[in-house]
């Protein structure tokens, strides 16, 4: 029979091996081991797939922007457009800012071919960088549990993951500033000036991506290494120095090379009023970026100020109305007017998808501060608290106030509220356990109960961020572009009456001819720039229609009181295309008239029969201008006047034959 053993005074520690009789068996209990320790990189490499995920997943069906694509598409077939970022294959446009980005997409394009896709590879590529540099910066400061709670409210945030699949620049340049912040954060560290040259060089091409933008961290920067840095004063003031010229060097470089590589024929700078690029890029995106685009002189209209007939009056009700609900439809899809409260306000999804990260950064900051988590820091670590806190009330500040705001310019900003969001979280976790711990022993260790409530806490922005990626939310825009099926038909009769010209067609607005350009590649006549600033004269335009280089004129808006485009509508190019164009607009499947005029046999020859050949050819008479467009009366003269003619031609021709008018009479 087998004998228990005694049992064993209470608090006396179990050796081990301890042997155990049971049931005739003998076990062998040893102390449980150590667990299996995960490798370090696969936290920070799983967050880095979850945002990767977010930003690639159906990337190839989101929307273009042909601004920029048209820039991208005519850069890949010529080396002076590729050099001067031109809009078209003639280089008369040029996009508003340096061209370092849009090489990175005609490299994309250029591997994938001209698609969705490989315009959108780069900006979905440096989203996704942005989280392992952010990831690399807060563990640099504050440590693992910091840089993956920060890392992970990055790669979820749906400003950022919206930005990363639209066909803008955004993200390349928050991949760069969050770059140039982790390389200071090592110099500083590690005391060693030359990475915080290289974090200047960083910064520099940030800004040659989206210029001004990219500076709003610079400030954060000088502080978190002058402050954060043990090295002695001269030498942290040459470092930082030596840095500023470093980015200064950089971030000129494309704007000082252009007038050389560029040629004497160098493009139109779009946004600028003198056609330089360096008045586009710092008057245009910079000054009125935030104090908002001066008025422009309005041209004279004709008869504005005679009284209206009843067809007129109902025609202005009619247009007024309609531009009433797009102006609505505008402001339901704009964020709202300056304010303090304007990055928490519901308008165009801002409050869910920037105020409610921007609300949680803020209350794991106040929760830091209440819990005194600032007492154990050392010096880069109150350094680096407070350079993030300066870069997200900077940023706060400037886009509450900014005159015109997208809410891709948030990307300026939103590492620092993932950033600030991860280190108030670790610190305050870290200062209550520390306190709980004081008290009494168990419970949760730091690293877990800073996943669970980062985890709790970022729910909804992960779920906006989830929805978003479903509904193919972007926010790159296409001003002015033309888009749908009223696009296609114009193509298909563009190709079918291009007749051997050398430009498809002449557009007097830069988004219509970005449309056709990024298209299908082919040249266009771009015949102003914004503000219908003429880039061709009325006699060159003639000169080229003569020729049979140009065929078919695109306009914008008619030249009226109630045009929505007062700039183009009224313009000379437009009032001449008009006076001695024929309007085909319904021939060419438009469903409005007075946009695409056609000059099949050169100009003057605006006949009825012409323009039934030149239509539909079904004789449609929806391709001969209304009597009531401009220059209606050169067509349609009045029965009287029709039979002075014939009267007067009649005496012309009889004088050449030596017939007195008296004897025909």
């Amino acid at each position: 029979m087998p004998v228990a053993p005694p049992p064993r005074p209470p608090g006396e520690p179990v050796p081990a091996p301890a042997l155990v009789a049971a049931g005739g068996h003998v076990a062998v209990l040893s102390p449980p081991g150590p667990a299996p320790r995960v490798p370090a990189w696969v936290s920070p490499g799983l967050i880095v797939l979850l945002a990767a995920v977010l930003r690639l997943v159906g990337l190839g069906a989101m929307r273009d922007d042909p601004f920029y694509d048209a820039a991208v598409r005519s850069m890949g077939g010529s080396w002076h457009a590729f050099i001067t970022g031109a809009i078209d294959p003639s280089a008369a446009v040029a996009v508003d800012k340096p061209p370092v980005d849009l090489w990175l997409q005609v490299a994309s394009t250029k591997l994938l071919g001209f698609g969705t896709l490989g315009l959108h590879l780069p900006e979905a590529i440096g989203g996704t960088l942005a989280v392992l540099a952010l990831y690399d910066l807060l563990h640099t400061l504050f440590g693992r549990r910091a840089a993956l709670a920060g890392a992970l409210a990055l790669a979820v945030m749906p400003i950022p993951v919206i930005t990363s699949r639209s066909d803008t620049m955004d993200s390349v340049m928050a991949a760069l500033v969050v770059t140039a912040a982790a390389l200071t954060a090592r110099a500083a560290r590690r005391d060693r000036p030359a990475l915080l040259l290289a974090a200047g060089a960083i910064l520099g091409l940030a800004f040659e991506v989206k210029l001004f933008e990219g500076l709003i961290a610079a400030p954060a920067l000088v502080l978190l290494w002058w402050l954060g840095s043990a090295l002695p004063r001269p030498r942290r003031a040459a470092a930082l120095a030596g840095a500023a010229v470093t980015f200064t060097v950089v971030a000129l470089a494309w704007l000082a090379v252009l007038p050389v590589l560029g040629g004497a024929h160098r493009p139109w700078a779009f946004g600028s009023t003198n056609g330089s690029a360096w008045n586009a890029t710092f008057v245009y995106d910079g000054l009125h970026r935030v104090t908002g685009f001066p008025p422009t002189p309005r041209p004279v209209i004709p008869g504005a100020n005679r009284p209206p007939t009843a067809h007129q009056r109902v025609a202005r009700a009619r247009a007024l109305a309609q531009l009433r609900r797009r102006h609505l439809a505008n402001l339901a899809q704009a964020p709202a007017p300056p304010s303090p409260w304007r990055l928490f306000a519901p308008r165009d999804h801002v409050g869910l998808r920037a105020g409610v990260p921007i609300g949680l950064a803020l209350l794991a900051l106040l929760a830091a501060a209440l819990a005194g988590a600032g007492r154990g820091l050392d010096r880069l670590q109150r350094a680096g608290a407070v350079a993030l806190t300066g870069w997200l009330g900077t940023g706060l500040v400037l886009f509450s106030v900014q005159k015109s705001l997208k809410p891709r310019y948030l990307e300026a900003v939103d590492p620092a509220v993932a950033a600030v969001f991860g280190a108030g979280l670790a610190l305050a976790v870290s200062a209550f356990v520390v306190r709980r711990a004081r008290r009494r022993a168990g419970g949760l260790s730091a690293a877990r109960l800073t996943a669970i409530v980062a985890g709790l806490a970022l729910v909804v922005p992960a779920a906006a961020s989830v929805a978003a990626v479903a509904s193919r939310a972007e926010d790159a825009g296409a001003p002015g572009a033309i888009t749908g099926p009223r696009f296609s038909l114009l193509v298909r009769y563009l190709d079918a009456h291009r007749r051997g010209a050398r430009y498809q067609a002449a557009t007097i607005t830069v988004g219509a001819a970005a449309s056709l350009i990024s298209h299908d590649g082919r040249p266009v006549l771009v015949l102003a720039a914004n503000d219908a600033r003429p880039l061709v004269t009325v006699p060159q335009l003639r000169r080229d229609i003569v020729t049979h280089r140009v065929r078919i004129v695109l306009l914008g808006a008619p030249c009226a009181v109630f045009t929505p485009d007062v700039f183009t509508g009224c313009s000379p190019l437009a009032r001449w295309v008009r006076a001695h164009g024929v309007d085909v607009s319904r021939a060419a499947g438009q469903p409005y008239t007075s946009f695409v005029y056609a000059f099949p046999h050169g100009v003057g020859s605006r006949t009825r029969s012409q323009a039934f050949r030149h239509g539909s050819g079904r004789g449609t008479p929806t391709s001969v201008p209304s009597s009531r467009s401009p220059g209606a009366h050169r067509r349609h003269p009045h029965p009287a006047s029709r039979a002075r003619h014939r009267r007067s031609g009649r005496v012309r021709r009889r004088s050449r034959r030596g017939t007195a008018p008296s004897a025909a009479r």
